[in-house]
């Protein structure tokens, strides 16, 4: 293309405008001029590029081997971020992640990295198929499938079929447990459950959510429920069972959920025909209402070796509970003044809740202790269990119990009576302080 540039002495210039073809390849050659080596001077020798290929040439063989099989290829990477069950592993590298990463692409299972010490960010791969499973497993237990109950229930599966897998191998005897599966990722779980059509998430209390399956009846059974629909022969039978229990054999697992599991294992012949869904709430009335099982140390265990039955005869005598835990300072019991007016002192200190003050009822104690140097004991004051004293008789002018979420709430009921009028106005004697207060099922 050519263009008159400008006309002087009567003369035109002319000038061609370069094509865009051309402008391309200057530009490209500007680019390789910029990025070529520098020659060097006469006589010495060229230098070498530092490349890839001369850093594993430089390493020992094993060192070598190691470095190649662990750098991710750009092929095995195109694939992985194709398939959505492992979004999981699609995140910047970083050195809390990069061992997943090269777990993802050279084809090692996370569970041996976990085994070997890995990061909690190796989470099990996921995929829809699981879930569904998983959620209708749920239901033919006749279990609310909530989410922390669905994490549970997949990695149950995930177990089970690796024990069956290495079974069917020639490995008879193997049996893999839970805990020895990889953990879920609880997020991406979450993203799984909501971008499935055929579930429907529920959001629940807190941060908790249900899942349930589209068209299907939710014929689930309440294991919280107070409601006890079962025959008395079987709540016998359950009492001679686990009276009968000695040794490691009465330690049953602490959590409602994985007690029943252990039950149902069992077979044992009073939960015949019952889901695992009532077996659970069967453990629920065997410890709220029924008195057959109780706690200690963090174990289920027949009622009559609990912490629940000493605190019953250490109420009936009026003695606090001896405790044998060192990390926690010797203190002298409080007396019903004392703990009545240390009450109010913590109410006082308490930030309000709307219209009253509130107080966690799983910190009185340890304010107490922080805060007065006083033990506050239920069992000196009469009572089995601290909500037994706080809804009583004794602080019933003074507060009462509320629950908020999965949390129960000492309220102060009153707050503008004065310190002295409201210690003074209940002054009960031993043998009145002595009788018990009438439980409510919980």
């Amino acid at each position: 293309m050519k263009m008159v540039a400008a006309q002087h002495n009567r003369h035109v210039q002319v000038f061609e405008m370069p094509t865009m073809q051309q402008q391309q390849q200057q530009q490209e050659q500007q680019r390789r001029s910029a990025n070529k080596i520098p020659q060097p001077p006469h006589g010495e020798a060229e230098p070498t590029r530092v490349t890839t290929a001369n850093k594993i040439a430089k390493l020992s063989p094993s060192d070598a081997n190691a470095r190649t099989a662990a750098a991710p290829t750009k092929a095995s990477s195109a694939t992985l971020q194709g398939h959505p069950e492992h979004d999981v592993q699609r995140r910047p590298t970083t050195k809390g992640n990069q061992s997943k990463q090269q777990d993802a692409v050279s084809g090692k299972s996370s569970g041996s990295r976990k085994k070997a010490g890995g990061s909690k960010s190796d989470y099990l791969r996921l995929q829809l198929a699981d879930v569904l499973a998983a959620v209708q497993s749920l239901y033919a237990d006749k279990l609310k499938p909530f989410g922390r109950i669905l994490l549970k229930r997949i990695r149950e599966r995930n177990a089970a079929a690796k024990t069956a897998a290495a079974r069917a191998n020639g490995c008879p005897g193997t049996v893999v447990n839970t805990d020895d599966v990889p953990l879920l990722d609880p997020r991406y779980l979450r993203r799984v459950c909501d971008t499935c059509v055929q579930l429907q998430v529920e959001p629940e209390d807190g941060k908790e959510y249900s899942v349930y399956l589209l068209g299907q009846p939710r014929n689930f059974i309440d294991v919280s429920s107070p409601v006890d629909c079962y025959p008395p022969y079987l709540w016998h039978e359950a009492s001679e069972y686990f009276a009968g229990l000695h040794g490691e054999d009465m330690l049953l697992p602490g959590g409602r959920y994985a007690c029943a599991q252990l039950l149902a294992e069992k077979r044992l012949p009073f939960l015949a025909g019952y889901s695992l869904g009532a077996v659970c709430h069967i453990v629920h009335l065997a410890v709220s209402q029924r008195r057959i099982l109780g706690y200690i140390e963090g174990n289920m265990v027949p009622f009559g070796r609990s912490a629940g039955r000493v605190k019953e005869q250490c109420a009936a005598s009026q003695q606090p509970v001896v405790c044998n835990n060192p990390a926690i300072p010797e203190a002298p019991p409080a007396t019903l003044q004392e703990a009545r007016r240390g009450l109010l002192e913590l109410f006082d200190s308490a930030e309000p809740s709307g219209r009253h003050r509130r107080i966690n009822l799983s910190n009185v104690k340890r304010l107490f202790r922080s805060r007065f140097g006083l033990s506050l004991s239920e069992t000196a004051l009469g009572h089995s269990s601290l909500h037994e004293l706080l809804e009583g008789s004794q602080f019933a002018d003074l507060c009462y119990l509320e629950l908020h979420g999965k949390s129960q709430y000492v309220i102060q009921r009153t707050q503008e009576a004065g310190l002295a009028e409201q210690v003074a106005c209940v002054d009960e004697p031993a043998a009145a302080r002595s009788q018990p207060a009438a439980t409510h099922p919980r």
